[in-house]
C-alpha cells in the first residue's frame, strides 16, 4: 500500500472528474484544465490501472524479500500519473501536455465518468488522499441526451440503473469521506458572470486553486448543453417518448434523487 507523501513542491491531492456521462464532465475537465498549474488527462480505462495494480502486488511480494530495496507499490501513484499522461497523447495535444508536466504544474487530474466505483481503489493508491469532483445533472437531461449518443449505445434501463448506483456510491463516498469528494451540479452553473464566477471559485477551492481571469472567460461563453460536437451536431435530436418519461416517473430510486437535489 502506498503510504509515501509525493516529494513534487506545491503537490495538490489528485483530482479525479467523474459522474454519469451526459452530466458534465467535459465541461469541468475543460474548466480546470484552463488553468495555468492544472493538468487535467483524458478518459482512462480504469480496470487497466487495477490489473497494473496487481501485478505491482505480485512483483512487490519478491522486492519485500531483499534488504534496503524499496517497495515498488511505493511509487505506484507516480504509474498512475504515467499512465493518465500518456492516454492524453493525440494528435491535437502531445505538445501541450509535454509542455504542462514539465511546467510549473501543481495539479494533475484526470476526467474518466464514473471513476467513482474506483474511490476505494484510488483512495488505497494515492497519498496525499485523491479529491473526486462528482458531475451530477437532472436524470432527465442526462438520460436523454445519453440516449441520443450515437457511440456506447446502452438501453435506457441499464442507464437508469447505473445512474441510481453512480449517484447512490457518491452520496456514500459523502457521508464516509466528505473531504474528498465534492458533488457538482452543472445545470446549477448560472447565466451571468457573477453567479458562474460563484460556481467555479466552489470548484476550485475544492481543488486547490485560484479562479483565474481566463477561466472566467471560459465558463461564461459555455453552454451547458452543447459541450460536445458528436451530439450537437446531430441532425435530429430525440426527446424521451411519453411512455420512457413515465416509465422513468414511476422509478421510486430515480425520482427520489430528483427531489433530493432539487429537479422536481
Amino acid at each position: 500500500m502506498s503510504t509515501h507523501e509525493t516529494s513534487k513542491p506545491g503537490y495538490l491531492p489528485p483530482l479525479i472528474i467523474c459522474g454519469m456521462p451526459r452530466s458534465g464532465t467535459d465541461f469541468h475537465a475543460d474548466m480546470i484544465g484552463h488553468h495555468p498549474s492544472a493538468a487535467i488527462s483524458t478518459e482512462i480505462n480504469n480496470d487497466v490501472i487495477k490489473s497494473a495494480y496487481e501485478l505491482y502486488q505480485t512483483l512487490d511480494i519478491y522486492t519485500r524479500k531483499r534488504p534496503k530495496r524499496r517497495h515498488m507499490l511505493e511509487h505506484f501513484d507516480i504509474t498512475v500519473f504515467g499512465l493518465w499522461i500518456t492516454t492524453s497523447f493525440t494528435p491535437k495535444n502531445p505538445a501541450d501536455i509535454i509542455q504542462r508536466v514539465y511546467s510549473e504544474t501543481l495539479l494533475y487530474g484526470n476526467k474518466t465518468p464514473e471513476s467513482e466505483k474506483y474511490f476505494e481503489f484510488y483512495h488505497q493508491v494515492f497519498n496525499p488522499k485523491p479529491k473526486f469532483l462528482y458531475c451530477l445533472r437532472n436524470g432527465f437531461d442526462m438520460i436523454e441526451s445519453r440516449l441520443n449518443m450515437t457511440w456506447r449505445k446502452l438501453p435506457l434501463s441499464n442507464i437508469v440503473s447505473r445512474y441510481k448506483n453512480s449517484v447512490s456510491k457518491a452520496e456514500a463516498i459523502l457521508k464516509d469521506h466528505p473531504e474528498n469528494i465534492l458533488i457538482s451540479q452543472v445545470d446549477r452553473v448560472g447565466e451571468s458572470l457573477e453567479e458562474r464566477t460563484q460556481f467555479a471559485q466552489k470548484i476550485f477551492s475544492f481543488a486547490g486553486l485560484e479562479v483565474e481571469e481566463e477561466i472566467k472567460q471560459f465558463i461564461l461563453s459555455w453552454n451547458v448543453r452543447n459541450s460536445r460536437d458528436k451530439v450537437k451536431n446531430q441532425p435530429e435530436k430525440k426527446l424521451l417518448s411519453p411512455r420512457q418519461r413515465k416509465k422513468l416517473e414511476k422509478d421510486k430510486g430515480f425520482m427520489a434523487i430528483q427531489e433530493r437535489y432539487g429537479y422536481l
